[in-house]
């Protein structure tokens, strides 16, 4: 379980690299449509901020649907309201992230949305130490209990 999660906080911190950058190359290259912006992404001659974007939201999916899957392993492997409630809240942190960065993708990234969507983040990072935390502290539970039988 540590290294599981020592993974989803190194796949976070990826995550927050790429969204650097993106933001990066929306705020240096602003585009007047989402049209715009998607053509630019894949064009040959743009910046190379504006081609990496790209990759932001596809890591951001898979490291996200990679940390929610692991809060809920975490709460099965290490029963408890602890890490049910971590599980929860990563769950519901992820589920509001990616409404935001999809908001933030339509509206061409302003400033505030991006200043949310980097609040959602950190929220999503504390989330995940926190949901670490209390798994790595709990006491494992055994999946099958055997019973005795005495003769």
């Amino acid at each position: 379980l540590p290294w599981l999660f020592a993974a989803g906080l190194a796949g976070a911190l990826l995550i927050g690299a790429s969204g650097a950058i993106a933001a990066l190359g929306d705020t240096l290259f602003p585009v007047d449509s989402l049209a715009e912006g998607i053509a630019n992404d894949f064009a040959a001659a743009s910046h190379l901020f504006v081609q990496l974007r790209v990759f932001h939201p596809i890591i951001a999916v898979v490291v996200g649907a990679y940390t929610v899957a692991l809060g809920w392993f975490a709460a099965q492997q290490r029963p408890g309201r602890a890490t049910w409630l971590a599980a929860v809240a990563l769950t519901a942190l992820f589920a509001a992230q990616f409404v935001v960065g999809l908001v933030n993708l339509v509206l061409l990234a302003p400033v505030a949305m991006q200043l949310i969507h980097l609040l959602l983040a950190d929220l999503v990072w504390i989330a995940m130490v926190i949901s670490a935390t209390v798994a790595l502290a709990a006491e494992r539970q055994p999946v099958l209990q055997m019973s005795r039988i005495e003769a």
